[in-house]
């Protein structure tokens, strides 16, 4: 995930972008928790064209909300999810957009 303020990179204890690890809180209120994350390849390591990775993923400081694009079963689906409770990372499903159907 990067980080972004007012649409500009940002960063939270001098990290830009992150890995994180996602847990389903409540299925019937699509609600999840960031149970673990690590700063984005800390090893530096690349891809198999010999470049940095890239990260899916935004969380914007300003308004509380993190997108991204998640796979679930073979489909691809664009989220976005609000802040619910900062003290325990817990976000809301707010949006969801189906790109592509197994």
């Amino acid at each position: 995930m990067h980080i972004l303020t007012g649409g500009l990179a940002s960063s939270a204890s001098g990290i830009s972008k992150f890995d994180v690890g996602l847990e389903v809180v409540s299925l019937a209120e699509a609600t999840v928790q960031i149970v673990k994350y690590r700063e984005f390849n800390q090893s530096g390591a690349l891809n198999e064209n010999g470049q940095t990775p890239e990260r899916s993923g935004t969380f914007e400081t300003t308004t509380g909300v993190y997108t991204d694009t998640i796979s679930v079963d073979g489909s691809t689906i664009e989220t976005s999810w609000k802040l619910l409770d900062p003290a325990m990372l817990k976000f809301g499903l707010t949006r969801s957009k189906i790109l592509t159907v197994k």
